[in-house]
């Protein structure tokens, strides 16, 4: 029960519990009254004006903090704002709830102020931490000073918070760039292992063999999507095949008794082409997860010289990666080719997965190169005989969405 109010007749001797329960009506009323104007916010004044480079005004004002207590302040307030070297950029001016005891009797204070205190905070805070934010100062990357940004104090982030949610949001970007020229993992033993193993039950056979992996600072608490275009190009190098003698030369030769010397062996006639994919791509990290989607646009490149354009071999999608190169898009005919080849390059794909970083507030970038389909024997002699060659290369430009400071959930707490 809440108290109400007492009942009050001539002669009624009033004690300490008459007092205390009609004082606890009242505070009761109030407390639900400012629950009702909505706690954790503003409602008059604490306007936040710069007034030189390293100081700030507070003007007075009314608010009550998330356990509804009242902040009121009659007098403007200067702060001193510094940031020392290697802090954040970012400083939140904020008020807090005192209260100021006076009226001692017989050693007790008899009576309570409502006050406030003003004050610096290097994270936006959580109700929890007894701190209403005001206003954000954002130092400036050239020059001198700072940004003052208003901020809207509350407890839920909704579309009539704005306010809130720009005042934690943050978009950064860049370009990493992963090489693979030094290395040719078709010729590596962990490819060669893998192509070995036995399918499963369905026939099909997935090979995974990683060819590169980075970890990219953003910047930011939180990293929560990631948008990446990106050029992932392939250039494959392989023997051609050698044609047969003719059969007369052979019958000759055999009727010799002896040979002086072996006649040399041709050499090698080599193919190459180039493969180039121009991607898009999107990833959502949540909670650990990560959703994510490729678009790729596959061209074949001319060999240098030659002239001509490059020639557009299709789009193709992926959910497994956030850009893809799949050279099943150009190893369908490519010149010199057979059955065996094609089965081996046909089935390549070189992907470029995202996901969450090893610390927070960053991302990896995975690059791996993928093979499936049956296993056979001939793969292994294709690899011996035509001595296939890869090449990859990834420049890949990003932009980040995440958070200058820990999520919140719908309450405000982290």
């Amino acid at each position: 029960m809440k108290p109400g109010h007492i009942r009050v007749f001539d002669g009624l001797r009033i004690t300490t519990d008459h007092l205390e329960h009609l004082q606890g009506s009242f505070l009761s009323a109030v407390q639900e009254l400012r629950l009702a104007a909505g706690p954790g916010r503003v409602h008059q004044g604490f306007e936040v004006e710069a007034t030189d480079d390293g100081h700030v005004r507070v003007l007075p004002g009314l608010a009550f903090d998330a356990a509804g207590n009242r902040i009121a302040c009659e007098e403007p307030t200067v702060l001193e704002v510094a940031f020392a070297p290697g802090s954040p950029g970012e400083r939140y001016v904020c008020l807090r709830h005192q209260q100021v005891e006076d009226g001692v009797v017989e050693g007790q204070a008899t009576i309570v102020w409502d006050g406030c205190s003003v004050e610096l905070a290097e994270a936006r805070p959580a109700p929890e931490d007894s701190l209403l934010p005001i206003a954000a100062l954002t130092r400036r990357e050239q020059g001198t000073g700072f940004e003052v940004r208003h901020v809207t104090p509350g407890q839920r982030l909704g579309p009539d918070d704005a306010a809130t949610v720009a005042d934690r949001l943050r978009v950064r970007q860049g370009v990493v760039r992963l090489d693979g020229d030094a290395e040719n993992p078709l010729a590596s033993a962990a490819f060669r292992h893998a192509l070995d193993q036995p399918s499963g039950t369905d026939g099909d056979h997935g090979v995974r063999l990683s060819l590169a992996e980075q970890d990219v600072d953003t910047d930011m608490a939180c990293c929560t999507g990631l948008s990446l275009a990106a050029i992932v190009t392939a250039t494959v190098r392989y023997q051609a095949i050698q044609p047969a003698g003719e059969p007369a030369e052979e019958a000759e030769a055999a009727e010799e008794p002896e040979a002086a010397t072996p006649p040399d062996e041709p050499a090698p006639t080599w193919i190459t082409w180039t493969v180039q994919a121009r991607t898009a791509g999107e990833a959502t990290f949540d909670a650990g997860r990560t959703a994510q989607f490729g678009l790729a646009d596959v061209h074949i490149l001319p060999s240098p010289g030659e002239g001509r354009p490059p020639c557009w071999l299709g789009s193709y999608l992926t959910e497994e990666a956030i850009a893809h190169l799949p050279l099943s898009a150009s190893a369908g005919s490519p010149p010199g080719d057979d059955n065996g080849l094609c089965e081996l390059l046909g089935r390549l794909q070189v992907r470029l997965q995202a996901a969450p970083g090893k610390v927070a507030g960053s991302f990896a970038l995975h690059c791996e190169l993928s093979w499936s389909g049956s296993p056979t024997a001939e793969l292994s002699e294709v690899i011996e005989a035509r001595t296939p060659r890869l090449q990859w290369g990834i420049v890949a430009a990003w932009k980040g969405l995440g958070h200058a400071t820990p999520a919140q959930d719908a309450t405000g707490g982290s």
